[in-house]
């Protein structure tokens, strides 16, 4: 073990000392060499215990100025008798909620129970603890409650649930809130549902959030969300109410705990997708934002390709020595592209060949800009110094080894680029052996940072199907990406003491600093002629250069490096770019 390696661990040592005290800290470093056979082990083994649980029991009798919950409970499956949702109410820790089941007046007989022989759960329907009523809105805003929380009637919440949520609640005030999930069967749980922070591009194209979710009575107060009768699914009405409530919210609050579990449903998942996808279009006509929708069956997705209402002049950015033949490809790739307002800036780096100044001089006709840089190679200068010749509104950054095989991708990158809040657009690229190359970055994977998924069948969608779900992430690869000139200005473009490595990382970790979303579009699509050994720092001074941009890194983003990405999850391996639950150490 370096130097660099012993001074980083230090460092996180101090971090986690800092943040969990020493009982934490060290709680944590052996969790991590633990290891499990199964899902349901690693569940077990981090489930709340006893002594907890009576610990919290006895702290929320204690709370001073204790915020009050509405438990909203939407209907669950056929199965009338299927009250988990209410039996997990009865045995919280945190005992100040009061219940209300939302059910069509027509279903209401469902829970006509008498007093005869009937358990507690039910006797707090009878006394009213849980009413019944088909008017949320009207409970919604007449409410004294400080909370509202939002499952289903057969969802099965963890006994610490409230505590925890209430908790977050007092320590970092939130609008909304979630937690991570899975599914129990006979006791067993499995299909665990790690989540991202809160991802704007992730919700519009899935509910990833899940059934179960809180919102704070501010927001209600503050924003017009209703629940839709109409709408013939309760999980097209629940996805309705997540993007309502996200809509107005500035505090959306994730915890990476599986506090939530779910049983198996016989659902009609692309029924539910075509109504979701309407759900989807009535958000975005709310919010001004213009787009195509369509259902990714396959998948189980919904695409979006947001609609231009300008058409501006891109600059396409081309570093480029000698491979006559693979910048060829490239530059036919853009030419066979939808949109027609662009440029293109070759960025010649000490050529030798030839044939690549003759070709040269064949681009130049067409129109196609070549400069030179007369320096050592330095991928971000060299960007940097193209950038300075650009006339465009939007620089698109990408390597002569491309070939674009989605002809509208610059339609898709600036349906993107042009949102509000939105930084930099990355591709979904693919080796020539159709297997994954990029569907996205985590940062602290494989120590800085990793692209997901390398080597995947380009078919299979991963994780959630993730590789086919436009969402955002920290970082995402400079080999084909979008951004304005404005932004990439104002960070100050890319930095030059990355020569090789990590730039595009950098570079995207400023931008989403600056306040941005980095969005990953899997309908922009590419291949991407690099070697999958290229890369390698095998001679010494590849080797003291990559040393020096890894410690350049931990020290510049220390910080995510040691929180986690927020894109990612805390639970997931860092040792495996395939979402690898840690402690397993096999794809999930």
């Amino acid at each position: 073990m370096n130097y660099k390696t012993l001074e980083f661990k230090f460092k996180k040592a101090n971090f986690l000392y800092a943040k969990y005290g020493l009982n934490g800290t060290v709680k944590k470093i052996l969790n991590k060499k633990k290891t499990y056979e199964t899902y349901n082990e690693w569940f077990l083994d981090r489930a709340v215990s006893v002594k907890e649980l009576e610990k919290q029991c006895k702290m929320s009798l204690k709370m001073l100025n204790k915020p009050s919950i509405e438990v909203v409970i939407l209907p669950g499956s056929d199965d009338a008798t299927d009250y988990k949702a209410i039996v997990s109410l009865e045995n919280q820790t945190y005992s100040e909620w009061k219940g209300i089941i939302l059910e069509k007046e027509s279903n209401k007989k469902r829970y006509n129970i008498n007093y005869e022989n009937v358990g507690d759960f039910e006797k707090m329907i009878l006394d009213k603890q849980i009413n019944i009523s088909e008017q949320i809105q009207n409970i919604v805003r007449a409410t004294d409650a400080d909370i509202v929380l939002f499952t289903r009637l057969d969802q099965e919440i963890e006994p610490n649930y409230l505590y925890e949520m209430v908790d977050n609640y007092m320590n970092e005030t939130f609008e909304v809130y979630y937690t991570d999930a899975d599914c129990i069967k006979d006791g067993v749980h499995y299909a665990p549902d790690f989540k991202p922070d809160y991802s704007i591009d992730m919700l519009r194209s899935c509910n990833y959030i899940g059934e179960t979710f809180a919102v704070s009575k501010s927001l209600l107060m503050n924003a017009e969300i209703f629940y839709d009768l109409k709408l013939d699914r309760v999980e097209s009405n629940i996805y309705s109410l997540l993007l309502q409530a996200c809509e107005s919210a500035r505090a959306i609050k994730h915890c990476p705990k599986v506090l939530v579990h779910s049983t198996e449903k016989n659902v009609d998942i692309n029924a539910v997708l075509f109504e979701e996808k309407a759900v989807l279009e009535r958000h975005l006509e709310r919010i001004e934002q213009a787009a195509d929708v369509t259902v990714n069956e396959k998948y189980k997705v919904l695409d979006l390709k947001y609609k231009l209402n300008e058409h501006p002049l891109v600059s396409i950015l081309i570093p480029n020595k000698d491979q006559v033949e693979t910048l060829a490809r490239c530059i036919e790739s853009i030419e066979k592209s939808t949109y027609d307002n662009y440029e293109v800036i070759i960025i010649e780096n000490n050529s030798t060949d030839e044939k690549t100044f003759e070709y040269y001089e064949e681009l130049k006709k067409k129109g196609i800009k070549v400069v030179v840089w007369q320096s050592i190679f330095n991928y971000s200068a060299i960007n940097n110094f193209g950038a300075s010749y650009a006339k465009g509104e939007y620089l698109v950054l990408l390597n002569n080894d491309i070939e674009i095989t989605s002809p509208d991708w610059m339609e898709r990158m600036l349906g993107n680029c042009m949102r509000a809040g939105v930084g930099i657009v990355g591709a979904h690229l693919y080796y020539p052996d159709k297997t994954v190359q990029h569907a996205g970055i985590v940062v602290g994977l494989g120590g800085v940072a990793q692209n997901l998924y390398p080597g995947l069948d380009g078919k299979v969608g991963g994780y959630n199907n993730r590789v086919f779900t436009q969402q955002n992430y920290s970082a995402i690869t400079a080999a084909m990406c979008m951004v304005s000139r404005k932004i990439f200005d104002s960070v100050g473009g890319l930095e030059e003491k990355l020569q090789v490595a990590f730039n595009d990382v950098d570079f995207c970790l400023k931008v989403a600093k600056a306040g941005y979303w980095n969005v990953y579009d899997p309908n922009v699509t590419a291949l991407h002629y690099e070697s999958k050994s290229r890369g390698k720092e095998d001679t010494p001074e590849k080797k003291l250069r990559f040393a020096g941009e890894i410690a350049y890194m931990q020290e510049k983003w220390r910080k995510i490096l040691i929180e986690g990405d927020p894109f990612y999850n805390i639970n997931l391996s860092m040792a495996r770019p395939d979402f690898a639950l840690d402690g397993i150490e096999k794809a999930l």
